[in-house]
């Protein structure tokens, strides 16, 4: 286990400021994943579409959760961004600590 943290979002940035405000804590060394409606974060068109940017340019890590993307239709924008299923988001959930929850 890591002691970096895993950021989890499950809120449109278009309905919400909560990934822009989760972008603004995060460091490069934790991980974020987006989940729910959450996943509208990956697309060119989000609000914080430059924010996200940033933070991977400077190492920092984005997950999708692919079940999410396809219930809503869209792909990732970035090749940065990795898609998981459930299995691999459990297993990130075990391998960070703490879990901060933005919701």
């Amino acid at each position: 286990m890591t002691t970096s943290t895993l950021h989890t979002v499950s809120k449109s940035p278009f309905q919400s400021n909560l990934l822009a405000d989760c972008l603004n804590v995060a460091q490069a060394s934790q991980s974020i994943v987006l989940l729910e409606d959450g996943v509208y974060g990956v697309l060119a068109s989000s609000p914080t579409n430059e924010k996200l940017a940033e933070f991977i340019n400077a190492g920092g890590h984005v997950f999708a959760l692919d079940i999410d993307l396809a219930a809503r239709g869209i792909s990732t924008q970035y090749d940065k961004i990795t898609p998981l299923d459930y299995n691999r988001f459990v297993e990130l959930c075990t391998q960070h600590n703490p879990i901060q929850s933005w919701y």
